[in-house]
């Protein structure tokens, strides 16, 4: 069969051309879309659908009366079948960012399912949650199938009180239409509100990790697997855009006052960067909006764009955000730059054969609650236009979806006419629009230029002679050399075309031969620069795997270029192609680290754990475990091969293995968790996780090898605040043979134990004396106790005393000196400690008894004895001294010098001549002269 041209599926509007390509072929058995509800993720992701509760099932259809969400690859492959409960009665259905199934009940509570997952184990009592309320954390994970689970949030009390009607879902978050005719906007958890998970350059590299999106990690964006404590965001209320009265639940659409159409401007294309609404009201256009000003609730600006055309049956949004597509009432398209400065085109539906040939359309599920008295009029669906849907092409061309036609719309009101057998799905891109037919996926595109420019029947351009040179010179014709000599001047720019004009290209055939003319023209130049020809070569080969018929992810080349490589790769990863994604990163010199985490925790999630004996169980974890770090260690050579070939020279890190040790502890397997965190090269990672998984031993171990004082803190003030001071101190002084994980042998713990117990053990005692001193004293009075350290009880005690002050400051020092001296004298090697103790609460007892008979004129608690004795001779209480002499046997040698200095300080020089003899008619004096000289 001879090679279809390119330019067969070609179609004119206006001066350029547009292109249906065929994606897949569709065998998932829908025979009718009309009697479901389709929804669809952005950039060729998952379609979700479910039976549209308004259309009726004939006898023959019975599978369809059992409620299913079914979900597919853009291939038609079924994901899950999530079984539905009928009384739950859905108002709006979509993706977010991370390919999460959204949906929104009438009740104004929101499900969020994660694929390709099975359900999570519950949060642990140990696992740190936020104390200020327990609404600011995600909600427990609920079991949907095997491979799925959801989290069920609420939209407030204005939905929960008065129901939804409608909702619209986009990438980061959605807005719902509650029944009190407010507008009430809500961000999906986890999800960077200024953009979601496109973090990328789209060079082939990867940016730094995102802290605002779950497991953001070198540009990798997927749902996590766990539950967790991000905060929760709160629903953001719009006041009413008119004064009507609220409706009355259940009544929703039994009232003209509700918008006929309503659409939803994000902040990312949003001219303000907040959301903003655009709601049809009578003849015209509400922008309803949050202030720049401020988010609260008092901060909105309601703004009449006043129109006089309408009322509007369907308001559509270009992807830039920069048109609008509104249907009138009059059956006109009518398409406007979305700040109303221009008029661009009108397109007459009534006047066009699609319009004539059309059967009528049956109100869709959307807008069943919305304007459905229009849609029993004429023939049907949007305004009885008979129109299905209206989504934009790129950001030139609008779409009408009629039952067995699409119609697209270009600028200058002309139209193209694509027919099909039956009614068909929409999915509007950045750079085209997506059709899902009950049998086929196709893609319909403006043709790039580069491709017009190559493959435009009687192109000049220099790029369409190369091509054609490259065919010749393959049938070995000598008109190659006569094409390439005449565009010598221009072949740069032709080998550059052909390039852009293979990445715009489906067909693989046709990719080789462009591929093979830039080649061929490239060869002709003297200096070319390669990295373009490389770089697309690249390009192509990573879309073609991902558009797969295995993959289902047909992702054209500016999705990918815009999005960039590591949002593929998440995407990939998300969906267990986990050796797919690993190959495009090794192939692309792309971190493989979150992919292969993300492997090991879906390996673990999805394993039973072991069972029989204890050897048994520990065998098998240790396989499991040696498995992980094996594939781990793919990462790190696949790092150092990419630094190497970026020219770093810096050190490779590691893989973090605390998150996959996260889930063996959730998941049940203690063992092999602790096993996976004795690969932890980062001791920060290692020991908050051992603290969570209550292995508070090790990671008090872990932390003093560390050797960061700040981490064994932070360890030893989470075991205070949890533990008993009794469990506390045995866990610090315990062998750190009981820190050894399960299943190590007695000549480890021997050896550990000689290695480490006086070196780190010792530190941590030490690091908690120094803070219970400074800040603890009853902790650290505590620890000597059980420790049974008598004398650093005491020395504590005498710290305590020497710091006694204030009113009661004596009786407090006496105590705690009585205490000190107790201490003392329970150990025998301290009893002259304690005698010394003894005296010294003597003496405080003389010294308060001498300053209440002097009336506390003299300040003496707290003086040594010989000052003591000094200050009573000084004040003429010579036998108080006598007395502090005798009671203290102070030495008679000792006492001289004491009294002969007090003498001299009180300058009584007569009693000093008594006292050294010269008043006792030639007797010999108590002391040698040297004393009295000095």
């Amino acid at each position: 069969m001879p090679l279809a041209h390119p330019t067969i599926e070609w179609s004119s509007l206006q001066d350029f051309f547009y292109r249906k390509s065929e994606i897949y072929t569709l065998s998932w058995g829908i025979e009718n879309l009309a009697d479901y509800v389709v929804a669809s993720a952005s950039n060729a992701g998952l379609l979700a659908l479910v039976r549209d509760p308004t259309r009726l099932v004939s006898l023959g259809k019975a599978s369809l009366l059992k409620p299913k969400i079914l979900v597919y690859t853009s291939a038609g492959q079924l994901v899950d079948s999530i079984p539905w409960d009928p009384s739950n009665r859905i108002v709006g259905l979509g993706f977010n960012s991370l390919e999460q199934l959204v949906v929104v009940l009438e009740e104004g509570q929101v499900r969020i399912y994660t694929l390709f997952s099975p359900c999570p184990a519950p949060s642990s009592s140990g696992q740190p949650s936020d104390p200020s309320s327990s609404s600011e954390v995600l909600p427990e994970p609920i079991e949907a199938t095997s491979n799925a689970y959801y989290n069920q949030y609420s939209l407030g009390p204005d939905a929960t009180e008065t129901g939804v009607i409608e909702a619209k879902i986009w990438g980061e978050g959605l807005v719902a239409l509650v029944g009190g005719r407010r507008f009430v906007e809500w961000r999906f958890p986890g999800l960077d509100q200024d953009g979601g998970p496109n973090m990328s350059d789209g060079d082939g590299g990867s940016n730094a990790s995102n802290p605002n999106l779950p497991n953001g990690e070198f540009g990798y964006t997927f749902a996590g697997m766990e539950g967790g404590s991000r905060p929760l965001p709160k629903p953001r209320v719009f006041p009413p855009a008119d004064p009507i009265p609220p409706l009355v639940s259940g009544q929703f659409g039994l009232s003209s006052a509700l918008p006929s159409a309503w659409a939803v401007i994000p902040p990312k294309i949003s001219q303000t960067g907040e959301t903003a609404v655009l709601i049809a009201r009578d003849e015209t256009l509400l922008s309803l909006s949050h202030s720049s000003s401020g988010s609260s609730s008092s901060s909105i600006s309601c703004h009449d764009m006043k129109l006089s055309r309408g009322p509007f049956h369907s308001i559509n949004l270009s992807p830039n955000g920069k048109l609008l597509a509104l249907l009138t009432d009059d059956m006109v398209l009518w398409v406007v730059r979305t700040d109303l400065t221009d008029s661009l085109s009108e397109f007459d539906i009534k006047q066009s054969g699609a319009f004539q040939d059309a059967t009528r359309a049956e109100a869709s599920f959307s807008s069943s609650a919305i304007a459905s008295g229009a849609a029993d009029q004429g023939k049907g669906g949007l305004g009885g236009t008979g129109i299905r849907s209206i989504q934009w092409c790129g950001n030139d061309t609008v779409a009408l979806a009629f039952n067995d036609e699409v119609v697209m719309v270009g600028p200058f009101g002309n139209s193209i006419r694509y027919p099909y057998s039956g009614p068909v799905h929409l999915i509007g891109e950045v750079d085209g629009l997506r059709v899902i037919s009950s049998d086929m996926h196709e893609f319909i595109q403006k043709v790039p230029d580069a491709s017009n420019q190559v493959f435009r029947p009687g192109s000049a351009h220099a790029a369409a002679i190369l091509f054609d040179s490259s065919e010749q010179f393959t049938k070995k014709s000598s008109k190659a050399d006569e094409g390439v000599r005449a565009i010598r001047g221009d072949l740069a720019s032709a080998v550059d075309t052909c390039l852009r004009a293979a990445a715009y290209e489906w067909d693989l055939v046709w990719q080789r031969k462009l591929i093979r003319a830039a080649s061929f023209g490239k060869s002709f130049i003297d200096l070319y620069d390669p990295t373009p020809f490389v770089k697309t070569a690249r390009t192509l080969r990573v879309l073609n795997a991902a558009r797969a018929y295995e993959i289902g992810i047909p992702i054209s080349y500016d999705q990918y270029a815009l999005a960039g490589p590591t949002a593929l790769l998440s995407r990939l990863t998300a969906q267990n192609h986990h050796l797919l994604s690993l190959r495009i990163a090794s192939y692309l010199r792309i971190r493989p680290d979150p992919i292969l985490k993300h492997w090991a925790r879906a390996k673990i999630a999805r394993s039973r754990p072991p069972i029989g004996s204890a050897a048994a169980i520990a065998m098998a974890e240790e396989r499991v475990c040696d498995e992980i770090v094996a594939k781990f260690k793919l990462a790190s050579g696949i790092s150092d091969q990419g630094d190497e070939s970026r020219g770093g020279g810096g050190p490779s890190t590691g893989v973090n293995f605390s998150e996959v040790a996260w889930t063996a502890w959730k998941a049940g397997r203690r063992g092999l968790a602790t096993k996976l965190l004795d690969h932890e090269a980062r001791a920060i990672d290692q020991v908050p996780l051992l603290l969570n998984m209550r292995e508070d031993k090790l990671a008090l171990v872990k932390a003093i090898e560390s050797g960061d004082t700040d981490l064994i803190y932070h360890v030893l003030l989470r075991l205070k605040s949890q533990l008993s001071r009794g469990d506390f101190f045995r866990i610090v002084q315990a062998p750190v043979s009981d820190a050894l994980a399960p299943g190590a042998t007695a000549a480890d713990a021997n050896e550990l134990s000689r290695a480490y117990a006086t070196q780190h053990l010792s530190l941590a005692s030490n690091l908690l004396e120094v803070y219970a001193r400074e800040q603890d004293r009853e902790l650290l009075r505590d620890f000597y106790y059980q420790d049974d350290r008598r004398t650093e009880s005491a020395l504590l005690a005498l710290s305590e005393a020497r710091e006694a002050g204030g009113d009661d400051g004596l009786a407090e020092k006496i105590f705690k000196m009585k205490e000190a001296m107790k201490l003392f004298s329970e150990d025998k090697e301290r009893v002259l400690e304690a005698k010394l103790v003894e005296e010294q609460i003597k003496l405080l007892a003389f010294q308060q008894a001498l300053e209440k008979e002097d009336g506390g004129r003299t300040k003496l608690t707290g003086l040594s004895l010989n000052e003591t004795m000094r200050q009573c001779l000084m004040r003429n209480m010579a036998k108080k001294a006598e007395k502090l002499r005798s009671d203290f046997k102070v030495p008679e040698k000792r006492f001289w010098n004491v009294k002969i200095d007090a003498l001299v300080q009180a300058r009584d020089f007569e009693a000093l001549w008594a006292f050294s003899g010269g008043g006792m008619g030639g007797r010999k004096a108590h002391v040698a002269p040297a004393p009295f000289l000095k």
